[in-house]
């Protein structure tokens, strides 16, 4: 599996096609790091090519997820009644238009506007488990990154200290200095 041509989400793109394959894991470990500066691609004047690559990657999904081998990938198979609530509140239909013809092509052919598609039993105890393992897991990444911020201020107030602790020995070198020469040019 490789990236596609997309500028913007290409790593969103990979992280939807690896989940059709098999349920991605937190990795506790910084394995690349994102530089800011101003001509990223988060900046406004992209706005549009990046709502137009979500609508691409987002349909693509959808359509393929119907007969993904995940079998908690995100889909209407897969999370039944639950999905729908679950993609009412994640996807910004009013700007992905192929999103939204995705979504309505797949409740139409599930039958979901007429009846509410239940979860067997083992298949709703897989989703609740994975659920709660996301869960566990953004937690204890909430709770990794307060610990790193607070890590950062301490050593941020520690080396500030440092520094103005090696500025006040200078200044008193330098007061040391001049009054040792004042008083050597007294007593001469």
């Amino acid at each position: 599996m490789v990236f596609r041509d997309f500028k913007i989400c290409h790593d969103w793109d990979f992280i939807l096609r690896a989940l059709l394959v098999t349920e991605i894991s937190f990795l506790d470990e910084v394995l690349y790091e994102y530089r800011v500066h101003p001509n990223n691609t988060i900046r406004p004047e992209v706005q549009d090519l990046r709502y137009q690559e979500m609508d691409s990657l987002l349909s693509n999904y959808l359509r393929q997820a119907e007969t993904a081998s995940n079998p908690l990938a995100p889909s209407y198979k897969n999370w039944g009644a639950y999905w729908m609530k679950f993609i009412g509140s994640q996807i910004p239909f009013g700007y992905l238009p192929e999103t939204s013809e995705a979504v309505k092509q797949i409740l139409s052919k599930q039958g979901a506007g007429k009846k509410k598609v239940l979860l067997d039993h083992d298949r709703q105890e897989m989703l609740v488990v994975a659920l709660e393992n996301a869960q566990k897991k953004a937690l204890h990444f909430q709770d990794e990154l307060f610990n790193s911020k607070k890590y950062l201020e301490n050593q941020s107030r520690k080396s500030l200290l440092i520094r103005l602790k090696e500025r006040l020995k200078g200044r008193l070198s330098n007061l040391y200095a001049k009054i040792s020469t004042s008083f050597g040019k007294k007593k001469q």
